[in-house]
């Protein structure tokens, strides 16, 4: 059995433990109850672990960099969301330490099934599945946030990232959850 089999082999029988488990819960709840009420019980779940999921995944960078973008027409506006924007630019400027990689970055997975032969469509479509169950742990923007955060820092706060955010900077790096600022 060569490795590429033996991948293959080794997600099919995950896929299958964890479908078979799921049809044991689903007919165990069925029997204790009715079929009709396991499935408005499994689109409950799913729905609301859904939208909690998406609701929570909120990453500050994407409104400050928004907010940024709109300087010159609203600086009353801006000033009142300092605290935004702060939080935003340190998230940038630290992804490379908080997050996995960026979502746009991420493509193992999609290579891994071109590489077992899978048409591109289906090794796209498990790429994105795969990026969704990650999202909290990838970064929603690019590379080049780190300089670009770096940048608008300076020009909204009038100092440099590094030098006004050294302390702060120093703790969240060496605390275990460093996500809120």
């Amino acid at each position: 059995m060569d490795l590429r089999q033996l991948c293959l082999w080794e997600c099919r029988l995950l896929t299958n433990l964890y479908i078979d488990s799921g049809k044991k819960i689903f007919q165990a709840f069925a029997q204790q109850h009715t079929k009709k009420k396991a499935y408005q019980v499994s689109a409950a779940v799913i729905a609301i672990w859904l939208v909690a999921f998406n609701l929570f995944n909120q990453q500050p960078q994407v409104e400050a960099f928004n907010l940024l973008e709109q300087r010159p027409q609203n600086r009353p506006e801006l000033l009142a969301s300092a605290s935004k924007i702060r939080q935003g630019l340190i998230n940038a400027n630290l992804y490379p330490y908080r997050y996995l990689s960026t979502k746009e970055g991420n493509d193992h997975i999609y290579n891994m099934y071109s590489d077992l032969g899978a048409p591109q469509p289906l090794a796209q479509f498990f790429q994105q599945r795969y990026n969704q169950l990650l999202s909290p742990f990838l970064y929603q923007g690019s590379q080049g946030d780190v300089e670009k955060s770096a940048q608008l820092y300076a020009d909204f706060f009038d100092a440099p990232i590094q030098k006004a955010e050294r302390q702060s900077g120093r703790t969240r790096c060496n605390s275990p959850s460093s996500q809120n600022a």
